[in-house]
């Protein structure tokens, strides 16, 4: 449990920093343990911005724009605090964007506020790079017959593959070919791109390979 100076009692307030990938919905909750104290807390719950040296308060009624705040009690005496951020695009400078915020509860009988701290992580990775795993919340090279879709690493869909490091699969068609000596060959491969513009086409390659050498 913890307090703030000048409390009359200590409260469990349980927070955690959380990230979320770009162009994804996040909520980020915090939960506040008032077993000992009257119904009245619910109303002196506030999550708390903190910009720069500056700290901003708000409740359920005055948080605007794409932060919403959310207190749901869970069970008696116990609120959850959510921060509900339906925006996490970032500009294009930026591939971190971190927003500091504190959980708290004012004391109803010194108003002395007990905060705790947890901050808000918004994440874009580069392309060809994605988050591998769940839990996961480094930029990785996307593997192999994946590709990078807003920071995740997806597989490629049906018939398509992709190299290592891809921002996009493609649709490549190819079959061995058998000519008889002294006679001409046209060995051909289809690359379907779809979705990609006419510049694509000076990047398209045949590879001879080599042994090792390609």
């Amino acid at each position: 449990e913890v307090s703030g100076s000048g409390a009359s009692r200590c409260f469990q307030i349980l927070a955690k920093d959380e990230i979320a990938l770009e162009n994804t919905g996040l909520v980020a909750t915090c939960s506040i343990v008032l077993d000992k104290f009257s119904d009245e807390i619910k109303k002196n719950l506030y999550l708390i911005s903190v910009l720069e040296n500056e700290e901003v308060y708000f409740t359920p009624g005055n948080i605007t724009g794409n932060r919403k705040m959310q207190v749901v009690e869970v069970e008696p005496g116990t609120y959850n605090v959510s921060l509900i951020v339906s925006d996490t695009s970032l500009p294009e400078n930026l591939q971190n964007k971190t927003e500091n915020w504190k959980c708290g509860v004012q004391d109803p009988i010194t108003e002395i506020y007990t905060t705790v701290p947890f901050s808000l992580t918004i994440k874009s990775c580069e392309a060809g790079k994605g988050i591998l795993k769940s839990e996961g919340t480094e930029c990785e090279v996307c593997q192999k017959n994946t590709f990078s879709s807003q920071s995740q690493c997806e597989a490629c869909p049906d018939k398509e593959v992709s190299g290592s490091g891809a921002s996009r699969c493609f649709q490549i068609l190819a079959k061995d070919e058998i000519a008889l000596e002294n006679t001409g060959l046209v060995a051909t491969c289809s690359i379907v791109l779809d979705k990609f513009s006419d510049e694509i086409k000076k990047n398209l390659y045949l590879i001879s390979v080599l042994e090792n050498e390609e």
